[in-house]
């Protein structure tokens, strides 16, 4: 059993994606860059919105480690109700203009 704790005191800049998720990674917005970025065979619980808070990898792409056999549960989700994740496309990535997964 785990409960993950909202951060009161927690400072950044404007453009953090999300500062209530348990593992939040490449969560800030263009320009900045992830390189060599893997989450993979991880357990969340107890979050206080979102478990995984990170970009997808390209469509068909099962060798990618980028993000993988990671799982959230009892996510809090106060107030509104919570995720498992929130993934986005890495812009950096012509690829995943047109299509990206988890």
């Amino acid at each position: 059993m785990s409960h993950i704790t909202q951060r009161e005191t927690f400072t950044a800049q404007d453009n953090l994606v999300d500062k209530r998720g348990a593992i939040v990674v490449c969560a800030y917005y263009e320009p900045d860059k992830c390189v060599d970025i893997k989450i993979y065979n991880n357990l969340v619980a107890g979050a206080a919105y979102a478990g995984f808070v990170t970009q997808g990898q390209e469509c068909g792409d099962d060798t990618s480690m980028r993000f993988k056999n990671n799982i959230a549960r009892g996510i809090d989700g106060e107030p509104g109700g919570g995720v498992g994740g929130v993934l986005w496309p890495d812009l950096s990535s012509t690829a995943q203009k047109a299509c990206f997964e988890a």
